[in-house]
């Protein structure tokens, strides 16, 4: 059947997430040095992972939740450092928004932007994340004719139910839906097993490790458009 939807990954897919993640980690720290300064010793590898471990195993249901993980950590950070329950709950939420702000500042690779704009001429586009970041507060977002996360469906790629929600959101059969990502597990064999199309990209030119294989394998997003004539 002929693709009428196409929904794509956004870190490392559509832009490069690590310059955002370590700028959004930075303004955190500066919020916490400057608003919880106590937690600045607690901030060291092996607490960060205790606490983390301690997290999932008491609240195993934020698994596909990375914001409400964060929130969490923040919050038992602050706890941890002996802040009370009120003000550590309420630097949870200053100091993730703080973060969520600055990551959410990506810069698109290389000529994304004009294709999205070329291919929502002609296909429904949409967003489907394992990550927080809102691709509306981003240059893509224009483009985007529905965005789900991971946390708003419960469940994180390779799990069906994001490409599940693109189904039921668009009206769309999964071989009507092309999912394009970057990563050969949540992206290309969780598609695959929801029923959709895929496009990996393969930056690094790397061997595909899986057993349930791309339609398309692409060195860069934006190489797509031309490549559609062959699905």
């Amino acid at each position: 059947m002929a693709i009428k939807v196409i929904t794509f990954d956004l870190d490392n897919t559509l832009w490069d997430v690590t310059p955002a993640l370590l700028s959004a980690e930075e303004a955190q720290r500066q919020w916490l040095e400057e608003h919880r300064p106590d937690t600045i010793n607690q901030l060291q590898p092996e607490n960060i992972a205790s606490i983390r471990r301690q997290l999932l195993a008491d609240e195993p249901e934020l698994r596909h939740n990375i914001t409400g993980i964060r929130r969490e950590f923040l919050r038992r950070l602050q706890r941890s450092a002996g802040y009370g329950e009120t003000a550590s709950a309420e630097g949870a939420d200053q100091a993730f928004a703080v973060f969520l702000e600055v990551r959410q500042q990506v810069d698109l690779y290389d000529g994304v932007e004009s294709m999205l704009a070329d291919l929502a001429t002609r296909f429904t586009l949409g967003s489907l994340t394992n990550g927080n970041a809102d691709v509306h507060k981003t240059p893509a977002g224009q483009h985007m004719s529905f965005a789900f996360l991971a946390e708003d469906v419960g469940g994180s790629k390779p799990h069906p139910a994001l490409f599940e929600a693109a189904m039921k959101e668009t009206g769309a059969a999964g071989d009507e839906i092309l999912h394009v990502g970057d990563n050969p597990e949540h992206d290309i064999m969780g598609a695959i097993r929801a029923g959709l199309r895929t496009v990996w990209i393969n930056a690094g030119g790397d061997a595909y490790p899986l057993e349930d294989r791309p339609d398309l394998t692409l060195r860069h997003v934006t190489e797509l458009p031309a490549a559609l004539g062959s699905l």
